[in-house]
């Protein structure tokens, strides 16, 4: 029998095995592993690779029941190698009039002769034949039973079948040899076949234990399998299983004086415990939790029969305790939770003066008063007399007082005490300025967080500096400065825009500087420049470059002999423009043509390089789109002759391929006239030639094949 699989056992550690069969291709080649026959899997074909065409290597995966981490077979898991040819289509396919190559006819004939001997190593041999049919997987049966036919070959079978299932069922056959007992089987279970203390009443049937059957004592039994007598006249301890007398087992009157040791005890009829000889029944009589609720008159427990302590608050119900049960004074801070008391515990009106300490400390926004409520405020005489009045500490007479700070309705005048003041509403100087005391002194109007400071608006407002002091916006945190109308700097000043942080400025108008003055935008950390309108910038020469953040941005718009260059990490010349000879350099500063590269490019995604005539009516396209391989392609060092073709001189190792310019012999080389068909088969043949002259028609499924140091020229 041919070799279809190679098994080997996992230790943890080795991942490549070899395996002896032959294939046709890898993906023929599969692998898995195993616990036992039960427990399979088949791994992915991208989970091992192939170092030699014998061995199969696993790779690294995340650990399973079977692989470890490395892709080594865990110790204890099988490995099988295993050949598993694809038969879904043939190796090859012949048509009519086709060339018939006997590489093709030997793979057809791998792939029918594999299958076959994969079909035979799996099979089950049902003749046997001296050697036994080994199963490497579960066998499942729909709808089948299997039969036995025995010794005798006969009308006689056992047949093995099942009851439909309705769910999962297992059958586990002990790992003992002995005989399977059915439900129709008798006479076969012995005793040594049942386990000790596996038999009790409830498998008894009633006469089932006879006088010999029980080995304590001859004993008579009634019909239904009571024990009613014993060959001794009694029924002593041993006879008796512990704990199976009970109430119901004893009859009236059963319990008489002298058989309980105790004490002599007097019972009634029903066998109740009614007086002892000592005339009391002490706590020896009582078993343990014998007297309960029920055994208790009512109002029969006074305080003097409960031990102190004994009652807490799992023996009290809910809500059994109230107001009444409280004496007066007896709930202090000790006894009150934290948080108990709310506002809605508090009778309105019962919270004074003298109920606050002193040193407690009530916040602002818990006091909602006037003026006139405060005991220890003069807040004057309200009257006509009080416009343009604060409110003032007077330090001298410790208190509050209203002051006016100035006269003529003109407003505050003077804040020197705040140091951060801040305004209710909007803040109108009536023409008048905001100023510093001292000359060079600064004003610094700083919004935080994410205000803004706005001047102005979309067509209003500008914002100038005079003398020699300079303007300074600064927003600080992520705060922006928005800009809507004109900034402009006078006299020898400068604009600083300076946003800390990831601050912004945001400027919708123009930004007017002096001449000979300058204009510094500077963003500090992630801060960002955000231009809405057109920047130009201009020399004294009147040359421009017009940036348009909506638009077209123009570089050189006067059109003069200025060159423009963008440099990259490793290269001045990324991007260069030659202005006075009108071309592009990419990767040099000297282009010799409109667009001059040096170095590599690179046309991708089947893209192609157009060459075009000088009419403009017609292109000539080349593209790589159907490459499969990559290659470099040299062109012969100078130009050829007349009559000559270019054809391929070498090819090496590194995928380089050099083109030559030769010639063809047409004179001796076959010729194929125009309007004739090719003939099934046609084959230019090693070290010639041949010729293609005018249209030829090439039948559907034929091909063209061209031999090794030949030439197929196309006339």
């Amino acid at each position: 029998m041919a070799t279809t699989q190679n098994e080997h056992n996992g230790n943890g550690t080795i991942r490549r095995f070899s395996f002896t069969f032959p294939y046709i291709k890898e993906d023929d080649v599969k692998v898995s592993v195993r616990t036992n026959n039960a427990n399979v899997t088949t791994l992915a074909s991208n989970t091992y690779t192939f170092p030699s065409a014998t061995e199969i290597q696993l790779n690294a995966v995340a650990e399973t029941d079977f692989q470890e981490a490395t892709g080594a077979p865990k110790t204890g898991v099988t490995l099988r190698v295993f050949r598993e040819t694809d038969i879904n289509n043939p190796k090859a396919v012949f048509y009519p009039g086709s060339s018939i190559r006997a590489q093709d006819l030997n793979d057809n004939t791998l792939q029918a002769l594999y299958a076959e001997q994969e079909r035979e190593d799996r099979a089950v041999d049902r003749i046997g034949g001296g050697e036994q049919s080994t199963m490497q997987a579960n066998l499942v049966m729909q709808q089948s039973d299997i039969v036995f036919e025995g010794a005798t070959i006969d009308d006689f079978e056992t047949t093995l079948t099942v009851v439909d299932p309705t769910a999962d069922r297992t059958i586990t056959l002990p790992n003992v040899t002995g005989t399977v007992v059915t439900t129709g089987d008798t006479n076969t279970v012995t005793g040594t076949m049942i386990a000790d203390d596996t038999v009790g009443p409830a498998n008894l049937a009633h006469t089932a234990v006879t006088a010999g059957s029980y080995t304590t004592a001859d004993i008579t039994v009634d019909a239904q399998g009571r024990i009613t007598a014993a060959s001794s006249g009694t029924i002593s301890q041993p006879e008796i299983e512990d704990d199976s007398i009970g109430p119901d087992q004893l009859a009236n009157t059963a319990v008489t004086a002298g058989s309980y040791t105790a004490t002599d005890l007097t019972v009634d009829a029903q066998g109740r415990i009614t007086a002892a000889s000592n005339g009391t029944i002490s706590k020896a009589e009582l078993g343990a939790d014998a007297v309960d609720g029920t055994k208790i008159e009512d109002a029969a427990v006074n305080s003097e029969h409960i031990a102190n302590g004994a009652i807490d608050l799992v023996h009290m119900s809910a809500n059994s305790v109230d107001s009444d049960q409280y004496v007066d004074g007896s709930i202090d801070e000790v006894h009150l939770a934290d948080g108990a008391v709310t506002s809605t515990k508090i009778a309105d009106d019962t919270i004074v003066n003298a109920d606050i300490n002193s040193s407690a400390a009530i916040a602002g926004s818990k006091i909602n008063m006037s003026l006139n409520q405060l005991s220890d405020v003069n807040v004057g005489t309200p009257g006509s007399s009080q416009d343009d009045q604060v409110l003032a500490w007077d330090n001298a007479n410790s208190q509050f007082s209203l002051t006016t700070v100035s006269s003529g309705g003109g407003g505050i005048s003077d804040i020197v005490e705040d140091s951060t003041p801040q305004l209710g509403g909007d803040l109108d100087v009536n023409g008048n300025k905001i100023v510093t005391d001292s000359n060079n002194d600064n004003v610094i109007i700083e919004p935080h967080g994410t205000g803004a400071l706005q001047i102005g608006t979309s067509s209003t407002g500008s914002i100038t500096t005079s003398g020699n002091n300079n303007l300074e916006l600064n927003p600080a945190g992520t705060g922006q400065i928005i800009l809507a109308g004109v900034l402009t700097s006078n006299s020898n000043n400068e604009i600083i825009i300076d946003p800390s942080g990831t601050g912004k400025v945001n400027i919708k108008k123009d930004i007017i500087s002096p001449a000979n003055q300058n204009l510094v935008l500077d963003p500090g950390g992630t801060g960002a420049v955000q231009l809405h309108s057109n920047v130009e910038i201009r020399d004294a020469n009147g040359i421009s470059h017009n940036l348009q953040p909506t638009g077209n941005s123009v570089i050189n718009e006067q059109g003069l002999d200025i060159d423009f260059r963008i440099e990259g990490d490793g290269e001045q010349n990324l991007f260069f423009v030659d202005a006075g000879n009108n071309r592009v350099g990419i990767g040099t500063n000297a282009p010799a043509e409109l667009l001059d590269v040096l170095g590599n490019v690179r046309i991708k995604d089947g893209n192609s390089l157009v060459l075009q005539n000088d009419a403009e009516d017609h292109t000539i396209s080349i593209n790589a789109d159907d490459v499969t391989d990559s290659y470099n392609l040299t062109l012969p060092p100078a130009h050829g002759t007349a009559g000559q073709v270019l054809r391929i001189d070498s090819v090496d190792n590194d995928d380089n391929v050099e083109l030559e310019w030769g010639t063809i012999d047409v004179s001796t080389a076959p010729r194929i006239e125009h309007a004739q068909t090719l003939a099934a088969g046609f084959t230019v043949a090693d070290d010639s030639n041949a010729a293609l002259i005018g249209d030829v028609a090439i039948a559907s499924g034929q091909t063209i094949q061209v031999g090794e140091n030949s030439v197929l020229k196309i006339l």
